[in-house]
């Protein structure tokens, strides 16, 4: 069985012509509770929750970690056309947001077994 650890979530509005405002930057613990028996069911899963686009140990340094990243909306959905419209013309700022997910591997356990072998 795998499962989502931990999530963060890193939020930056995001002005189509200016690009992202780091004064705007906010982190925040994001809750998904999935587990899934295979880690292709896992990601299947993740992906309808945060995107397509998604990189696996982006800086190298943390076989366990995978990033994905899109643009969302005031209410943290992705954008309606008309919103990337709107965006594309200056008339609405979006959020470029970076979902960093912590995946393990986890086994069931016998508490009443392992509890007799001590």
């Amino acid at each position: 069985m795998y499962r989502v650890s931990t999530i963060l979530k890193h939020a930056e509005k995001d002005n189509y012509k200016e690009g992202c405002d780091p004064s705007t930057s906010q982190l925040m613990d994001f809750e998904l509770n999935i587990k899934r028996p295979t880690l292709d069911a896992l990601f299947k899963e993740l992906k309808i929750y945060l995107g397509e686009y998604f990189q696996i140990d982006p800086c190298g340094d943390a076989a366990d970690r995978v990033d994905f990243q899109r643009t969302e909306n005031e209410r943290g959905e992705e954008p309606t056309e008309l919103e990337l419209e709107q965006w594309k013309k200056g008339k609405l700022d979006l959020w470029l947001v970076d979902y960093t997910c912590y995946i393990e591997k986890t086994e069931p356990c016998n508490i009443e077994k392992e509890a007799r072998r001590k």
